[in-house]
């Protein structure tokens, strides 16, 4: 199956139980998409795991909460949206606190990465920064890299059998 034109919806990782999910949309003709999702356990690339982590800066930045130091942000998951061909989109991520047992969780609010069919005018910091939608866009390749058989390396074997 070819994933050239396909339209990442949604990558989400889940460490505790390695389970990585993936949603996606593939044209169908016309203006039809058709759905996809996949839920596996699984070990990604690590290029995919970090392309999702590189996301907690910007989280810090999106959600106005520059006093916060990015290292406490453990990214989870992108929520893309797809409206006149203009990509949106919302990152889920975790902060765990000190005096709490469960974390706190962020979502961003949605922002677009253009402003949408004929509205060009408005205030541009309602648009998602350049540098955030390169790093988005860098996930959704390394999702349509892991559609197309990108994994994890596997782990060598050490034989301590010697060579007959």
């Amino acid at each position: 199956m070819s994933y050239e034109h396909a339209r990442i919806c949604k990558v989400g990782w889940t460490p505790k139980t390695s389970r990585l999910r993936l949603e996606w949309e593939t044209p169908s003709g016309g203006e039809e998409w058709d759905e996809a999702t996949i839920s596996l356990k699984c070990t990604p690339h690590p290029d995919l795991l970090a392309a999702l982590q590189a996301l907690a800066p910007h989280v810090v930045e999106i959600c106005e909460m520059e006093d916060l130091q990015e290292p406490a942000i453990e990214v989870r998951s992108v929520t893309y949206t797809w409206a006149h061909d203009v990509m949106g989109a919302v990152i889920t991520a975790l902060r765990h606190l000190q005096n709490s047992p469960a974390p706190l969780v962020l979502n961003t609010p949605h922002k677009p990465s253009d402003w949408y069919g004929d509205q060009e005018d408005g205030d541009p910091a309602q648009l998602l920064p350049e540098h955030t939608v390169r790093a988005l866009r860098q996930l959704q390749k390394e999702a349509i890299e892991f559609l197309e058989g990108k994994r994890a390396p596997e782990p060598e074997q050490n034989d301590d059998r010697e060579a007959a």
